[in-house]
């Protein structure tokens, strides 16, 4: 689909009652097993509950497979802050980053390492030092063994042959206005219509990482995603 097929979606979605929106969406799914390939059986991942996480993210297994993605690179970038007891100073984003970790670990189907992050979290909002000295360095052991078992069972990406590098500017705006309003359920149509074109890997990556954030209602997060991609 090309940039005009993309723009006569959304002109389609704008004129839209919420009803017919909401209808349209039944339809896809409605006819999804006709005009699609029987999907490849999710694959087991040690450590993860792949079924409780396809059913947190509403039950679309590709979607799952995208944000398992997106968690092993956010949980990289967050193991250096894992790597000591925090000072004084760093108290805060220490809680920032464990809350983050709880949440998409809950997401992608790890209910007890969730539950150690939220351990971790109530002992630095109580600044209890002892209990991140007794148990941090053992919960980023098992972060990074859950982020290497997640990779190990994920297919290589494919970049499609004619990939599109640039997105539909008035797409994007709407989709902003969505996000900047709170509305999960427009920017999540508008993210369906966005993810079903062939953009190149770079786009993908940062529409999946802007839907992650809706899904954990980090609106904020979702909002800096699409001000990188307007200006990129």
């Amino acid at each position: 689909m090309r940039q005009i097929d993309i723009v006569l979606e959304q002109y389609i979605y704008d004129k839209a009652t919420d009803e017919q929106r909401a209808e349209a969406r039944q339809a896809r799914l409605s006819i999804a097993p006709m005009v699609k390939e029987e999907p490849a059986p999710l694959p087991e991942i040690d450590g993860v509950d792949v079924a409780q996480g396809v059913s947190m993210i509403g039950g679309s297994e590709e979607m799952y497979l995208t944000m398992l993605g997106t968690f092993c690179k956010e949980a990289d970038e967050r193991l250096d802050i894992l790597q000591r007891v925090p000072s004084e100073d760093e108290i805060v984003l220490f809680v920032t980053t464990v809350h983050a970790l709880k949440s998409a670990l809950a997401n992608v189907g790890v209910p007890e390492l969730s539950a150690a992050a939220a351990d971790l979290e109530n002992a630095g909002k109580n600044s209890d030092m002892d209990f991140i000295a007794e148990n941090l360095a053992s919960f980023r052991e098992k972060i990074v063994v859950i982020i290497g078992n997640v990779r190990g069972a994920l297919p290589a990406p494919e970049e499609p042959a004619d990939s599109i590098s640039v997105l539909d500017d008035d797409m994007l705006a709407n989709l902003k206005t969505a996000v900047e309003a709170e509305d999960s359920v427009a920017a999540d149509d508008i993210l369906d219509v966005l993810m079903k074109q062939p953009y190149d890997a770079k786009i993908k990556e940062m529409l999946t990482a802007v839907s992650d954030a809706v899904l954990m209602y980090d609106f904020d997060e979702a909002v800096k995603i699409i001000d990188d991609l307007q200006t990129s």
